[in-house]
């Protein structure tokens, strides 16, 4: 589980968000929602320690961030950050860091290292490509990748911003179906979109950052209150509280 406590994030003296108090559960699919440029990777970043300017608490499982030793932190948080993947390494060696925490001084996978990297490999459709370059990969192959390596990596927490970047609908539902076992099996799953299509009707809860505040809700919560139609909806859009869908304004 995560916790924060009177969390605000800063980049100098802009405040990205402030004063978020939330909980992100355990066993449940959490989506992160806002608008382009409201904060959803720095909060993120924040969660996982990669963000040093904030001021409150963020706690894993009850341990504050701040008595995490660096090393640890890779045993308890796997992150999935949206940036590009440029590496000549194969497909499985690139899974395969994923397994670096749990590995021996000499970097030696064991066979239940291997049974999990081909497990993930097969659930993201990645079987084929294991032997490939990541450089031969499409820009949603090469995501899928990196979504597989945060699996292996097999944390307690797992916080990804944006997976679904490149991904086609098809291959973007079976991922969020993927996160959504995952997350039934114990995890902490938090994952950040601005594809909306399939939010309602997959995410169990929502966290949303909107002009500098974080709200947490359940789904059926959300839609019921409109808050989804509150943060989104324009000149253009309105959200369609019985259908769960946004649609263009006639």
């Amino acid at each position: 589980m995560i916790s924060v406590k009177d969390l605000s994030a800063f980049y100098g003296a802009k405040t990205v968000f402030e004063k978020a108090n939330f909980e992100v559960s355990q066993g449940k699919l959490t989506v992160l929602l806002g608008p382009n440029g409201s904060g959803k990777t720095t909060l993120l970043r924040t969660l996982a320690g990669m963000h040093p300017e904030f001021s409150g608490a963020v706690f894993l499982n009850g341990k504050s961030l701040q008595n995490f030793r660096r090393e640890e932190i890779s045993r308890h948080v796997s992150v999935v950050l949206t940036v590009p993947v440029i590496t000549p390494l194969k497909v499985f060696d690139v899974i395969a860091s994923g397994r670096f925490p749990y590995v021996n001084r000499f970097n030696m996978l064991k066979t239940n290292d291997m049974d999990k990297i081909e497990q993930i490999a097969r659930e993201l459709d990645l079987q084929w490509f294991l032997d490939r370059p990541v450089t031969e990969l499409s820009d949603g192959e090469r995501q899928r990748v990196m979504i597989a390596r945060a699996l292996v990596q097999e944390t307690p927490v797992i916080l990804l911003d944006e997976p679904d970047t490149h991904l086609d609908i098809t291959h973007r539902a079976e991922m969020l179906v993927l996160l959504k076992r995952i997350a039934r099996q114990g995890k902490t799953v938090l994952l950040s979109t601005h594809y909306l299509d399939l939010i309602p009707d997959i995410a169990d809860d929502v966290v949303l950052i909107y002009r500098k505040h974080v709200i947490k809700s359940d789904m059926t919560e959300a839609v019921e209150q409109d808050l989804l139609g509150e943060v989104f909806s324009s000149d253009l859009l309105i959200f369609d509280q019985t259908n769960r869908q946004f649609k263009l304004k006639k």
